[in-house]
């Protein structure tokens, strides 16, 4: 009986635990010219939550023009509003990383990051995005 209640109180922590914290590391992937890419967060999220996004890119061809949107959702993805948005523009050092960073979504239940090319490239990523319970 002792063991089983030790059991239920590291299955209780173990779940609280991994409600305050959801990470999502997504696959190396290539976008080429005006491609657009959506990375969703795996998980939906109860709202009120610190959001970072980090994304890795390395110009393989061309000359890069990137827009990157963290976008979140109040009605589990159907509709989805800007968190913030970054831009990296005439060409890439291997390693040009964007970044966001600390920003606040009270009403976010989803999180996704959107990668719009809008120049003549071929670019690798690889991007991450981490959701802490506040």
């Amino acid at each position: 009986m002792k063991y089983i209640f030790s059991l239920m109180i590291l299955v209780c922590f173990a779940l609280n635990a991994d409600a305050q914290y959801v990470y999502n590391l997504f696959d190396l992937d290539t976008i080429t010219d005006t491609e657009a890419d959506t990375l969703l967060l795996s998980r939906y999220v109860t709202p009120g939550h610190n959001v970072s996004c980090h994304c890795e890119y390395t110009e393989l061809t061309g000359t890069s023009d990137v827009d990157q949107i963290l976008e979140g959702s109040q009605d589990n993805g159907t509709q989805w509003f800007v968190i913030d948005t970054d831009t990296l523009v005439n060409g890439v050092n291997a390693g040009e990383l964007l970044q966001f960073s600390g920003y606040l979504s009270n009403n976010a239940t989803r999180y996704r990051v959107r990668i719009v090319g809008a120049g003549t490239q071929s670019l690798q990523y690889r991007c991450s995005i981490a959701v802490r319970r506040i």
